[in-house]
């Protein structure tokens, strides 16, 4: 019992922080993006930026730039634990990318930093590596569920990645994340409304489209994970040294800037609200939004991909929807979370993500959708393993 209480006080802390530190970066990455948007000049400090972020990692901790991909294998088993720096390097870096317009998301930032600090508490609190890791579980759940706003996804996600089937996570992990949504909500922040789906009318046409339009989006997954394991190895062959890999990231991002415009720097989710609405549906924009996330994070820009996945998931749905004769915005909502959810094999998340954001109406049809995404995809996942981006190797220059 004295156990138990104690995992519980733990619990309830890990949650509260992590809303604080949620809330944080939230604000900071709202600044950063207004900022760089108000100067349009920063986008050519991408090099510089890159080159900066590169050498504090190398400098201060090679463990942390793992990412969130570290902190998902202590969730299943500690072993090394999670470096304590993980926090203000996670945070800092993924600011001054988002400054300088790097298509990084902001879920990684929010699970790295939750992870650090609830295992640098369970160290401090002298716990077992058992209950240390169901700490780092909870985190997960706190990290996800208040940055988005959708606690119960939160709790779906920490439960799949760590692959903890203990009633004891479920317990703990709905107890952060709830505590981090509600420190959130408290404190005044209020997350992004999404348009609520009305009822589909179900019919066999419908959900033969809708389980093409699953089939095709893990095909999407499955292309990005490619992308980004391929550019991940042929950038840490060519660019040994972090630092010079970063800048050329930023280069290369600058490049495309030249060549395509700036809708697809920083989150640009403001691509798939225009799909949800059914005013922008180009079948460019999750190519670019690809390519340009690609770049960043195999060359070692921090932040994380969800919200990039979030667009091209989006943007997929939205070119797809004129050819399956599907509403776009019902497209675009069903595609949000899919190729996310599909390709970190974390399906049960997808569907309460789809239906917190989106209402009811999309809870059967994301349920088609995800299923359906998620066989296309096959046995890739975002979180397999360590060596899952590669590029974002320490090694220095022999």
């Amino acid at each position: 019992m004295i156990r138990l209480l104690r995992l519980g006080g733990l619990t309830v802390v890990v949650g509260c922080i992590s809303g604080l530190l949620s809330l944080l970066f939230l604000h900071a990455l709202q600044w950063a993006t207004d900022t760089r948007i108000g100067t349009p000049w920063l986008v050519w400090l991408l090099p510089i930026a890159g080159f900066v972020i590169g050498l504090t990692y190398l400098r201060f901790d090679a463990a942390t730039v793992s990412g969130t991909t570290l902190v998902v294998e202590q969730s299943r088993s500690i072993t090394d634990g999670i470096p304590t720096v993980m926090t203000p390097l996670i945070f800092s870096g993924a600011t001054l990318g988002h400054l300088v317009g790097a298509s990084v998301g902001r879920e990684g930032v929010a699970l790295q930093m939750s992870g650090s600090m609830a295992d640098t508490l369970g160290r401090f609190a002298t716990l077992s590596r058992d209950d240390r890791r169901l700490l780092v579980v909870a985190s997960l759940a706190a990290g996800f569920g208040g940055m988005f706003g959708v606690p119960v996804a939160g709790v779906l996600f920490a439960l799949s990645v760590s692959q903890s089937r203990r009633p004891l996570a479920l317990v703990v992990s709905s107890m952060a994340t709830a505590c981090a949504w509600l420190t959130i909500r408290q404190l005044g922040y209020n997350h992004h409304q999404f348009p609520q789906l009305a009822d589909p009318g179900w019919s066999a046409s419908l959900l033969g489209k809708l389980i093409v339009l699953g089939i095709l989006l893990g095909l999407v997954g499955r292309v990005y994970l490619v992308a980004v394991s391929a550019a991940s190895k042929l950038l840490a062959h060519s660019f040994r040294w972090l630092p010079v890999r970063t800048a050329v990231g930023g280069a290369a991002t600058l490049v495309l800037i030249a060549l395509v415009g700036r809708d697809y720097l920083g989150l640009s989710l403001s691509l798939a609200y225009d799909s949800m609405v059914g005013i922008r549906a180009d079948w460019f924009d999750p190519i670019l939004k690809m390519l340009f996330t690609v770049v960043a994070l195999a060359s070692g820009f921090v932040g994380g991909e969800m919200v990039p996945l979030f667009v091209i998931g989006a943007t997929s749905a939205a070119a797809l929807a004129p050819i399956l004769h599907l509403p776009i915005p019902l497209a675009a909502a069903l595609g949000f979370g899919a190729v996310f959810a599909a390709s970190s094999r974390t399906p049960a998340a997808g569907v309460a993500l789809a239906t917190e954001l989106f209402g009811w109406s999309a809870f059967l049809p994301a349920g088609v959708v995800l299923a359906a995404a998620r066989l296309s995809l096959g046995r890739s996942s975002l979180y397999s393993e360590r060596g899952v981006v590669p590029a974002i190797s320490a090694t220095p220059i022999q």
